[in-house]
């Protein structure tokens, strides 16, 4: 079945820098803007006024992150067909399963390398209590969305917790300790099935071969984030969404092979070669 939908997010601050973020070209081949405060008629400026306004109301709380900055990321198969109203749904969803209902927002629909996600810009800030609405457990809530947006399209959700992660685990702190560079540890473990990306709650992540991200630290026993901080300080690394695409186009690609896996064809590779030099023995050994 195709994979669920891929929904992040986040508290933060500076709505005009994100305002401006979320409008910048960039790498960008599309930018739409597709809500601003439920208004009928709207402009980007309206949409910068906005977000700079949710930075004005956190200043009646505590809280030094007045907006919430979601992404809903369907498969790319589902998203290309999706219509406004479809996408508008999807936020709809998203604010109803953060606890923002009701809240003012803004939303925008980026294509990026052909994938189409959307943005919203929500305000934390509920101007009839003066207080942050809470975003706790937040990882939760994410995939409880998706999952209900994967039900929507039709899609298989993501799973809550990773299977195998006892195995990951074991297999991934393995190669850290017997590696000394971000560089050497990365090309060690894609050999194992697994591919690093940066993330967006995370700053780094683990794909593994079905194409499912999980947080990289996690998964590597009595390592701290600062440590692995200082291993990939000044790596690249693909993000969350190309890693994924990537895998999911090596498993389509596997999936249209005939009738047998790379696993045996890998075998039948080394059996030849086997067969090969043992004949190149035998004729030696008759000289």
């Amino acid at each position: 079945m195709k994979k669920g939908v891929i929904v992040k997010g986040r508290a933060r601050s500076g709505g005009r820098q994100l305002a401006s973020y979320l409008l910048t070209q960039g790498e960008n081949e599309h930018i739409e803007i597709l809500s601003v405060d439920g208004q009928a008629q709207f402009d980007k400026h309206q949409f910068i006024d906005l977000l700079g306004d949710f930075s004005l109301t956190e200043k009646i709380t505590r809280s030094r992150a007045g907006i919430y900055h979601c992404t809903i990321n369907p498969p790319e198969e589902i998203a290309r067909s999706m219509t406004k109203a479809q996408w508008l749904k999807a936020a709809e969803i998203a604010m109803e399963g953060l606890g923002f209902g009701g809240q003012r927002m803004a939303s925008v629909l980026h294509q990026k390398k052909g994938r189409r996600h959307l943005h919203l810009a929500i305000e934390r800030t509920n101007l009839e209590t003066h207080k942050a609405i809470p975003i706790s457990h937040n990882y939760a809530k994410h995939l409880k969305i998706g999952h209900r947006l994967a039900q929507i399209y039709g899609l298989q959700p993501l799973p809550q917790r990773n299977p195998n992660r006892g195995a990951m685990k074991e297999a991934l702190t393995k190669v850290w300790n017997e590696t000394t560079s971000a560089a050497t540890f990365i090309k060690q473990i894609k050999q194992q099935g697994y591919l690093i990306a940066k993330g967006y709650e995370k700053p780094f992540l683990v794909v593994d071969e079905t194409g499912q991200s999980f947080n990289l630290v996690r998964h590597l026993d009595k390592i701290k984030t600062k440590e692995v901080r200082e291993r990939f300080k000044g790596t690249v690394l693909m993000n969350e969404r190309e890693a994924i695409a990537f895998v999911s186009n090596q498993l389509s690609l596997t999936q249209q092979q005939p009738h047998h896996s790379i696993n045996e064809e890998k075998q039948a590779f080394l059996e030849t070669l086997k067969n090969t030099r043992k004949q190149q023995t035998q004729k030696l050994k008759m000289k």
